[in-house]
């Protein structure tokens, strides 16, 4: 599964379970307090008994609704974590002629930052290199360092390393990079 795909039906699996926790506690107060005003002037005159609930009796539907939502949302949350805990695990590969599509960094507050001026002056940056590599469809962003991040010229054809959707080590080849005469250690 691309990792787009994957963090939206995260993202999108929290919303919805936020969306289902608050529209079972609404439901549960509109239900709740309609089945007290139904129960108050339906009880018999003699026993004083509630002959009918009314919306009342729908209490454990908004309380299934808010379970469901409270699932939902932490299995989201969980599946997350693991996904981002093990994300830089897994064997080495080494891939050859891979080129670079993109590399940015991003700074604490979230911002995309492009310009070697902008780099400079960040702080606690996060750098990302957006790769294709041959046989594989989709582009594949990796986090790397900043001696890596340099090396990865947006453009340039090279020998990637990596473990999981982390970027050791970059070596951009002479040339065209197309031919293994191209490659340069």
């Amino acid at each position: 599964m691309r990792d787009s795909t994957r963090q939206s039906l995260i993202g999108w699996g929290l919303v919805l379970g936020v969306i289902l926790i608050v529209c079972g506690i609404g439901g549960m107060w509109v239900f709740g307090v309609s089945g007290v005003y139904r129960g108050t002037y339906t009880r018999t005159p003699g026993t004083n008994q509630i002959t009918d609930a009314g919306a009342m009796n729908y209490v454990p539907i908004t309380i299934l609704v808010i379970l469901v939502g409270v699932i939902l949302s932490l299995g989201c949350l969980f599946y997350g974590h693991f996904f981002v805990k093990n994300q830089n695990k897994g064997k080495t590969e080494t891939e050859e002629y891979c080129k670079v599509i993109a590399r940015f960094a991003i700074d604490r507050t979230g911002q995309m930052l492009n310009e070697w001026w902008d780099l400079e002056d960040g702080e606690k940056l996060r750098y990302y290199v957006k790769l294709q590599i041959p046989n594989k469809p989709e582009i594949i962003e990796f986090e790397c360092d900043v001696p890596v991040f340099h090396a990865a010229l947006e453009g340039s054809s090279g020998q990637a390393t990596f473990q999981g959707r982390w970027l050791g080590r970059y070596v951009v080849y002479m040339g065209d990079g197309s031919g293994p005469n191209d490659y340069q250690p």
